[in-house]
């Protein structure tokens, strides 16, 4: 049965079956009192209970059986003639192919004009735009009559693209790549034509298609319509007809049945099963007589509107296919462009190849006498005759396969001529220069020259810092403290600098008796010498950042400071200091001697290092990624993000010279000072800057009698205390580094590792910098003595609520951070996550009103307001305030351009009710979606003064 059929079967069924069972009599007229005549009471029929239980059974199995028949012939109504549009084949015609010529190879533009490689250029572009306009010309001749067809029939208003303009187009902007002065304007002109070409689908053919089918989505709802209204009233007519008919047989049927009791539920149901087997033939006869009156109704809507919209439906079915093929078969007249491109490309793939060999071979006669003298040495090197004759070949070569693919017109084959040729040429070339590097006459000749300017400005600059550490080595006086902030970058920059002069004497003495030096160890020292010399820049570059007190001021500026720090720590720990204990571990597997057996022993903690050091690594790349192009707005987060590197950069430098020194007992006293010396100088350096910073802020006060010196004038003795230990400490690690300076190249003995023990000065160095901490915030103290309040540092708190970390710039407490603008204390904390939060613990003298105020930090790269906190005073919620603006500064903070980023102080709440004695003050950061809160202090008072700037 074809698919209309069935809806015109399912809508006479649904009719009929509504009528039979919900809208006829003859069920329900069957009674005690309606029965046929004659009948007794006991043979009556079912009784009104019954014949109701009888006609809701059946009208509910007529409910469901309407629905599933509406649905499935409503679906199939849908489908013959009023499918959405994404039911007929989507159009998708050959999209048009811009194929570009490609770039001209850089030894091409080293060796030719412009004027001679333009007409290349031109061959190849007209070649490459065959199929564009093959496909022009197959959319004009198949598409177009078919655009024309819908937009007359369906009255679109977009305009159909005319292809022979576009083609007219296109030969133009051919014309101007050929008639280009230069490759630049000729590659211009390409990627233009390549951008106009790839609009063509979506601005013509695309909006064209899209109103198509928007059309004929609207004129199958119209005409889905218009069946619907025809043949309803024609079913509704036949099944008024058939009204009469069916109820008289119906109740023909029913009063066959006779009951000699009341009749059960079974009985019922046979009845109701025999009146409908008895009534499926009158039904099928009245189901024909609808079907063919429908019938004649859809046929009737078909033969008009419906039939024009069922062949529009059809329209572009398989012009995909005629529009490739007529592409395939246009493509043919554009073979004469290929030949052309692929004879102009041979003869500068040849002009190239001559100017390769030219100025190759002039290198090559030039170094004959070198590359003789490497054949004593290595006999497998080629001499100068046998490198031209393969060359000559391999050109005769390439010309025969050039001229091969051109006939056969492969362009793979044709490429790949020209890719091997140049792999083999590479090959001859490098090696060549290998063989030219490979005399120990040329070696020596190009390196000793170099040596000599370099020595002696490393002796000068060796001296300069041998003298300045030797003058401070065991001294903690003001002057020496300036120097020994830096004492780790000396010792770094010293021992490294030291290497390389040993490096170039053993390369000179070498260098002295050229028949007997080894070639390969004198290439693989000069290496050496090459790479320290990399390394000397890369810590000096280190130094200089280091030794800048400027802030940090922009993300471009923090990214000077950042870059050399970490490739000095990677330079140093990955390059240098792993590399050494790989080596010695390298050397003992296998070797069970009680030397090799401590050096063994230190494995696993070489594995775990380097395991670190790759994460540093790969964190340092982000950093490094982010620097290459930094952006005003992440100043902040790649600041934090830093901050984190360089403590854990130190960490690991600081790891890898205990685990050297280690391996290093057993091998000689240069190598365990060389690792001693690092950690001790680094201890010097912290200390020193702690000390520094204390010993300014008293000295700042010598001769002052106002109220913050006074007190602070009152901390001396303990400031004398911790300069007398640091000074003790100090002047051990100078006895430690004199014994160094005279260190052998011998195992050390027993009395040589006892002078240079530094078990227990770790705990001493660690015990004064905690003093040197307590002291700055009593100086901080000092410095806010006020009797009517109190001032808390952010980095003081009692407790803490952090998330778990998962990145550098997560919440933390920044410890001495140099990038910081001016803080208070030791440090700031950066609180950065939502419901993340410190608390901190006063004491008031007094239960009065106070006021509350915040020393916070703002810049211009975020929102006013993305910093902001909750404030609770024990327990109760204070205040959510927002991080000071730009305009609550005071005029002596403006000196620092807050543009770039300072901490100020502003008021957040007061007066409020504060209970004397002991409380606590809460600060949870808001959940905001980026800028951290970042805190340096906090001031409760009961005064109107305000908290003075640093």
């Amino acid at each position: 049965m074809k698919r209309k059929n069935i809806y015109i079967l399912s809508i006479a069924i649904l009719a009929l079956f509504s009528f039979l069972l919900s809208g006829n009599k003859a069920l329900a007229d069957l009674s005690p009192n309606g029965g046929p005549t004659g009948v007794s009471p006991e043979q009556q029929g079912p009784s009104d209970a019954d014949k109701a239980q009888v006609e809701g059974q059946a009208k509910s199995e007529a409910s469901a059986r309407a629905q599933s028949e509406a649905a499935a012939a409503r679906a199939q109504f849908e489908s013959e003639f009023g499918a959405p549009p994404e039911a007929y084949q989507e159009h998708k015609p050959q999209k048009p192919q811009i194929e570009k010529p490609g770039k001209v190879p850089e030894e091409a533009r080293k060796y030719l004009t412009d004027a001679e490689i333009v007409p290349i250029y031109c061959a190849m572009a007209k070649w490459k735009t065959g199929m564009f306009f093959s496909a022009m010309n197959s959319l004009k001749n198949n598409l177009a009559p078919k655009m024309e067809q819908a937009k007359s029939i369906l009255g679109i208003t977009t305009n159909i693209p005319s292809f022979d303009d576009i083609q007219a187009e296109g030969q133009r902007k051919i014309d101007d790549i050929c008639n280009a002065k230069t490759v630049a304007d000729a590659e211009k002109v390409t990627e233009e034509f390549s951008i106009w070409g790839e609009e063509i689908d979506s601005k013509y053919i695309g909006t064209f298609m899209s109103e198509f089918e928007k059309k004929m989505k609207e004129k199958g709802d119209e005409l889905r319509k218009k069946i619907e209204d025809s043949i309803q009233p024609t079913i509704d007519e036949e099944s008024k007809k058939m009204e009469p008919e069916i109820d008289a047989e119906a109740r023909r049927i029913a009063g066959t049945f006779k009951f000699t009791k009341q009749p059960t539920d079974a009985d019922i149901a046979a009845m109701r099963a025999q009146i409908e087997e008895r009534l499926k033939p009158i039904i099928e006869a009245k189901k024909q007589e609808i079907t063919q009156k429908v019938q004649a109704k859809i046929e009737e809507v078909k033969q008009g509107e419906a039939g024009k919209f069922i062949e529009l439906g059809k329209l572009f079915e398989g012009i995909d296919g005629k529009i490739q093929a007529d592409i395939n078969a246009g493509l043919g007249a554009y073979d004469k462009y290929k030949e052309e491109a692929f004879n102009l490309r041979r003869e500068m793939v040849m002009k190239v190849l001559d100017k390769n060999l030219e100025d190759g071979l002039k290198k090559l006669d030039a170094s004959e006498k070198d590359i003789e003298a490497a054949r004593k040495d290595d006999p497998t090197i080629k001499n100068v005759a046998s490198i031209k004759a393969e060359l000559n070949q391999d050109k005769k070569v390439l010309a025969d396969r050039l001229d091969v693919a051109l006939e056969a017109g492969d362009e793979n084959a044709f490429q790949n001529a020209i890719n091997e040729f140049k792999m083999k040429w590479e090959t001859m070339r490098a090696e060549g220069e290998k063989a030219m590097q490979q005399s120990v006459s040329k070696v020596c000749t190009t390196a000793l020259a170099k040596f000599q300017g370099a020595r002696a400005q490393m002796q000068t600059n060796i001296k300069k810092v041998d003298d300045i550490q030797a003058k401070c080595a065991g001294s903690a006086s003001d002057d020496c403290l300036k120097v020994n902030q830096f004492s780790g970058r000396f010792e770094t920059l010293s021992s490294k600098m030291s290497e390389l002069l040993a490096g170039m004497n053993m390369a000179e003495n070498m260098c002295k008796d050229e028949e007997k030096a080894d070639i390969q160890t004198l290439i693989s020292l000069m290496r050496k010498i090459q790479s320290d010399g990399e390394d000397l820049k890369v810590f000096g570059e280190a130094l200089e950042v280091e030794k800048s007190k400027a802030i940090a001021d922009s993300a471009e500026a923090i990214c000077g400071k950042v870059l050399p720090q970490l490739n000095a720590y990677e330079t140093e720990v990955t390059k240098n200091d792993l590399s050494v204990l790989k080596n010695n571990l390298a050397k003992c597997v296998g070797n069970t001697s009680e030397d090799c057996d401590l050096i063994n022993k230190t494995r696993t903690k070489y594995e775990a290092l380097n395991r670190e050091m790759s994460a540093f690594s790969t964190r340092a790349k982000d950093v490094s990624a982010f620097c290459s192009n930094p952006r005003e707005e992440d100043f902040e987060k790649i600041g934090t993000s830093f901050n984190t590197l360089k403590e854990d950069g130190e960490k690991l430098k600081l790891m890898a010279k205990e685990l050297q020194e280690e391996q290093a007992t057993t091998i000689s006293e240069r190598a365990i000072c060389k690792a001693v010396l690092p950690q001790t100088e680094s201890a010097k350096a912290d200390i020193s800057v702690g000390i520094k910073k204390i010993s300014d802020t008293q000295n700042a006060c010598n001769g002052k009698n106002d109220e913050k010196c006074v007190a602070i004038q009152k901390l001396q003795t303990k400031f004398d205390e911790i300069k007398t230990k640091s000074e003790n400490i100090i002047n051990k690690f100078g006895n430690i580094k004199n014994t160094c300076d005279s260190a052998k190249s011998e195992k050390p003995s027993g009395a040589f590792l006892k002078a240079i023990e530094t078990s227990g000065l770790k705990e001493e160095g660690e015990a004064i910098k905690k003093l040197v901490r307590e002291m700055e915030e009593l100086q901080t103290k000092a410095s806010l003595f006020s009797p009517k309040g109190v001032k808390i540092e952010a980095e003081d708190e009692i407790a803490k609520s952090l998330l778990p970390k998962t990145a550098d710039w997560h919440s933390r407490e920044e410890t001495n951070p140099s990038w910081r603008p001016p803080y208070y204390g030791s440090g700031v904390w950066y609180l950065s996550r939502g419901k993340e939060s410190l608390s901190y613990r006063f004491e008031l003298p007094i239960s009065t009103h106070y006021y509350i105020w915040v020393r916070d930090y703002v810049d211009n790269f975020q929102a006013k307001g993305i910093r902001r906190a909750t404030y609770y005073i024990n327990g109760n919620k204070i205040v959510t305030a927002p991080e000071i603006s730009l305009a609550e500064l005071s005029a002596s903070s403006r000196k620092i351009d807050p543009a770039k980023g300072i901490f100020g102080w502003h008021k957040i709440a007061g007066p409020i009710k504060i209970s004397g004695g002991a409380n606590t003050l809460k600060v949870e950061k808001e959940a905001t979606t980026a800028g951290a809160a970042i805190l340096d202090a906090f001031y409760i008072t009961s005064g109107n003064e305000v908290p003075p700037e640093r």
